[in-house]
């Protein structure tokens, strides 16, 4: 079994192949970076991370459901409606309620061998 700091050194490998070094060069990573918020991965972009992220750690991802962590690229019918709200005279826009994915989140994953909800 793989020590913590291995695989977490292992997740660090595979962002710099997925996204390359530029995008958290300047930031130092840790098990508190946020996939979504700090790493800007989100959408289409997260699709194909957590598809290449299974193959290459052997994870069953068959229970993550992306829709409860990252927005949906494309028309978005919330961002339609908060426009015609806007026009009519309110400003409150709609809080999202996506929940972050972290790093220490991933780690868990590979350690467990399957995808793994939290709180």
């Amino acid at each position: 079994m793989m020590s913590e700091e291995k695989v977490f050194d292992k997740i660090v490998q595979f962002l710099n192949v997925q996204i390359g070094e530029s995008w958290w060069s300047k930031k130092p990573l840790s098990v508190e970076t946020k996939l979504s918020e700090d790493l800007r991965i989100d959408g289409a972009d997260a699709i194909d991370f957590f598809t290449a992220f299974e193959k290459h750690f052997n994870i069953d991802m068959t229970s993550l459901d992306l829709r409860k962590f990252f927005n949906n690229e494309g028309f978005d019918p919330i961002g339609l409606s908060w426009i015609i709200m806007k026009l009519g005279g309110k400003t409150n826009p709609p809080k999202e309620s996506y929940r972050p994915i972290t790093l220490g989140h991933l780690e868990e994953v590979i350690k467990q061998g399957k995808w793994i909800d939290h709180n």
